[in-house]
């Protein structure tokens, strides 16, 4: 048996349970014991804990579990059959029993009374009787998935009844003491009535002819021979009467069970002709403990089902429990790395600016330092822009490009990327591919997975981006392009494999890398409707493919020529619409740098009383979109509505109406901007159209 982990489930005492725990199910379509799924886990506790034989045929191949009591019921095939095959462990039976497990597996329960099996093995008889019953089982899925069979062997009351009969006839023919002494010692309640018919043939009452010991100890009445019903029973119900003058007149034997109330007993009664015209012979057996054990597997398999989905809820329960506390664990790495990377950026920035208060510093140092904040802030605004993009949470443009065509255009950046002593080889499996993307973002994914491939072979090696048709994935929707970058690297180990695309997980060492580049990817794949998958092997290198929703070829469309705004044509007065005064009061400053005057308001409603007042009072809006009230793009829309040739710029640091690809008509600027980015804004929708006041007069 493959060596395992300690199993400490089933926890039985029992012989069976001890099995259980210990058997090798790998080997078998089950899989491992600690992969089963908590409906079968809960239907194998109900099995171990009752006395009741019981048997469990599940998965594809109807793979058999059972319980003690099922051995001592079955005897050699319960030895050597636990994890094998139904149709294995029964196969001189199988044809026999196929129709059965056919049914049962469509859903239809069966039950059967007194059943012949042949079973193999050294039996005492070839043949022998069962009373059984098979229930269809669900999974959580509530697909059928097996049966559960209770079991009880009734070879001993068939043959008894069969002694009987053959015994009969035997001491008719041959010997009455013969007769006699089976008549007096078997175990099995045995009498002979005759019945009374009224003048009109209603059975009315019945005499005993002879009766056995046992007879009187299973009914509890005593010197019966000779005897009338109604004197011994005055009180008894005629139902009687009627069945067993039904077996007179008639002549056909009949099978029932019946309560004895005052002994709080069950009897099997088995009726049939005997003794003359109007004799009736009973065999009257004890089946309280068989019809009790009946009537508890009943209600456990009226209840099974019910009991799993509880099983399986508390399970689903606890599931969500560990996936939230996962969750925590996520956010919790994530804040650290956020703190880690942006403290650092601030350490910058505060040191550069507290050293620029220096009354002494020198012209050199003082432009050293303004240069240290400002590319301190652009690594920020990076840093940003990549967990925005883990988080599929940017603003994409999406775009019709052809793909090979855009990796030839950043062919040699890449190169540069890469350095020297790397040989960077482009096959175009896919002639003319094209993709709906952001191109900017396809490019930064190309350029993260090219440094991230440099970086896995220490700068020498060979980096391969080959693209294909990948067709239309199973279960897809559309047809992918497929990018793959591999390298010859030294690998990822496979307990790292899973963590590669979480943001700030890195093995390079401190300093060397954020480990937001590949979230980065990750992020711009999935939220472009792609994917990006990851393979390695130890020594042999690391594939990453990003695969991106394939598009048709776009029809020609005439570019119009780019225009640049002339400088120096800014003019008249800009309305800012800011909830943070900070970065209000900054964008006023930068304004008055710029050589044009501004009205700052704090939410959209200001906004909108002034312009309403005046809209000849302002040559443009320079507004934020995520504010209290009114967003800045209902703003935008508003203005448009009530003063249609006032211009609209947009600003926001992070929006999630763009991020969800919503497109708005109007010029967006992100934050953080510069002073050029700024003026390049505003010229262009200053110069866009006619200032207000000429608007409204023309």
């Amino acid at each position: 048996m493959a060596s395992r982990g300690a199993v400490t489930w089933p926890t039985g005492r029992g012989g069976m349970s001890k099995r259980i725990r210990r058997f090798d199910w790998s080997s078998t379509p089950l899989g491992p014991i600690e992969t089963w799924p908590q409906s079968l886990q809960t239907l194998v506790d109900l099995m171990l804990g009752t006395s009741v034989p019981a048997y469990i045929a599940c998965g594809p191949e109807l793979t058999s579990l059972f319980n003690d009591a099922f051995v001592d019921l079955i005897g050699p095939l319960g030895r050597r059959g636990l994890g094998r095959s139904f149709r294995r462990l029964f196969s001189e039976i199988w044809e026999q029993s196929r129709p059965l497990v056919e049914a049962t597996l469509a859903g239809h329960p069966q039950f059967f009374v007194d059943e012949p099996l042949v079973l193999p093995g050294p039996l005492a008889h070839p043949e022998r009787w069962f009373t059984y019953c098979w229930s269809p089982v669900k999974d959580e899925s509530g697909a059928i998935f097996g049966f559960y069979c209770t079991a009880y062997e009734t070879t001993d009351k068939i043959l008894n009844e069969r002694l009987l009969l053959e015994s009969r006839e035997a001491a008719l023919k041959d010997s009455e003491e013969r007769y006699r002494a089976l008549f007096e010692t078997m175990d099995q309640g045995f009498c002979i009535i005759e019945m009374k018919f009224d003048s009109r043939g209603t059975p009315v009452d019945y005499r005993f002819v002879e009766a056995n010991p046992a007879f009187e100890v299973q009914t509890g009445l005593r010197d019966v021979a000779g005897r009338w019903m109604s004197d011994l029973a005055p009180k008894r119900e005629p139902h009687s009467f009627e069945i067993f003058g039904g077996v007179a007149r008639t002549g056909q034997p009949l099978r029932f069970n019946q309560a004895a109330g005052a002994l709080g007993r069950w009897l099997e009664i088995y009726a049939f002709p005997a003794g003359g015209d109007n004799g009736v012979a009973l065999l009257v057996t004890d089946i309280t403990s068989r019809r009790n054990a009946e009537v508890a597997a009943r209600r456990l398999n009226e209840t099974l089902e019910l009991r799993v989905q509880e099983a399986v809820a508390a399970r689903l329960q606890a599931e969500e429990s560990l996936r939230q506390s996962l969750k925590l664990e996520a956010i919790g790495q994530l804040t650290g790395g956020l703190a880690h990377d942006f403290n650092n950026l601030l350490t910058v920035i505060r040191s550069s600016a507290d050293l620029l208060r220096r009354p002494t510093l020198s012209d050199e140092k003082r432009v050293q330092f303004i240069d240290a904040i400002a590319d301190t802030a652009d690594r920020a605004a990076r840093l940003t822009a990549q967990l925005l993009a883990f988080a599929r949470r940017q603003a994409l443009k999406p775009e019709i490009f052809d793909v090979s065509e855009r990796i030839e255009t950043v062919r040699t950046m890449l190169q540069t990327v890469v350095g020297p002593r790397i040989e960077l080889t482009v096959e175009n499996g896919c002639g003319r591919c094209f993709a709906e993307a952001d191109i900017t973002q396809f490019e930064t994914a190309l350029v993260n997975l090219a440094a991230n491939a440099r970086d896995a072979m220490n700068g020498a090696g060979r980096l391969m981006i080959s693209v294909v048709n990948a067709g239309v994935p199973e279960g897809g929707e559309a047809p992918l392009v497929s990018i793959s970058i591999a390298d010859t690297g030294e690998g990822i180990p496979p307990e790292r494999l899973e963590h590669v695309f979480e943001p700030f997980f890195t093995t390079k060492e401190m300093g060397k890398g954020t480990g937001l580049g590949l979230s980065q990817v990750y992020g711009f794949a999935k939220q472009s409707g792609g994917d990006l998958r990851v393979a390695s092997t130890v020594g042999q290198g690391t594939v990453f493919t990003l695969y991106l929703r394939r598009s048709a070829e776009p029809g020609f469309v005439e570019v119009a020529e780019t225009v640049e705004p002339a400088e120096g044509t800014l003019h008249g007065r800009v309305l800012i619409v800011e909830d943070n005064e900070q970065v209000g009061a900054f964008a006023a400053s930068l304004l008055e740098e710029l050589g044009i005057a501004s009205s700052l308001v704090i939410d959209g409603g200001q906004a909108l009383a002034l312009i309403k007042a005046d809209p000849q009072a302002f040559s443009l809006v320079f507004t934020d979109i995520v504010m209290p009230g009114i967003s800045g793009i209902e703003l935008g829309r508003e203005i448009r509505r009530v003063a249609p040739a006032l211009p609209v710029v947009l600003t926001s640091g992070y929006s999630d109406v763009l991020s969800n690809g919503a497109t708005v008509d109007f010029e967006v600027l992100n934050k953080p901007y510069s002073v050029p980015e700024l003026t390049r804004v505003l010229t262009a929708a200053l110069n866009s159209q006619p200032p207000a006041s000429q608007a409204s007069s023309g």
